[in-house]
């Protein structure tokens, strides 16, 4: 899953939170994509159209996306890299994302039960909102 996406003039620089990506940079200038993984192997896939590369970027697996649709292109292993500032990095993403959404959740929360200690009718839109709120709760609590 996404977690940070920062675009430098030619440059896109992505973090994952996956189970074996931590990282990645698209070149648009020669369309070259590097993947660090977890195990702090990198690799430059050499000529990946953007339609591949944001399907890798936006996908709920990046590994998944990686097998079927990346490691067909031409590659170059890079030196190893020490993956640990990009996991510390992704930690303070996660937990700064958790905290926002938690305070969310807390505050429609606080709305809701206002709303129907004041003899107002629940809704089905109200319920439909606590259920994505607390799914989506759930998936970045992972």
């Amino acid at each position: 899953m996404l977690r940070q996406k920062v675009i430098n003039e030619n440059v896109t620089t992505s973090l994952y939170d996956s189970s074996n990506v931590v990282a990645s940079t698209y070149d648009t200038s020669n369309n070259n994509l590097t993947v660090i993984f977890k195990f702090g192997g990198s690799y430059t896939y050499l000529d990946v159209p953007h339609t591949d590369y944001f399907r890798f970027e936006t996908a709920e697996s990046q590994g998944k996306v990686l097998n079927s649709s990346i490691k067909k292109f031409k590659f170059v292993k890079n030196e190893d890299v020490d993956v640990k500032v990009f996991e510390d990095e992704i930690l303070l993403l996660k937990e700064s994302e958790i905290k926002s959404h938690t305070e969310d959740m807390v505050e429609y929360m606080r709305m809701f039960i206002s709303s129907v200690d004041t003899g107002n009718v629940i809704t089905n839109q109200a319920i439909e909102r606590i259920n994505h709120m607390t799914n989506h709760y759930l998936q970045i609590n992972e």
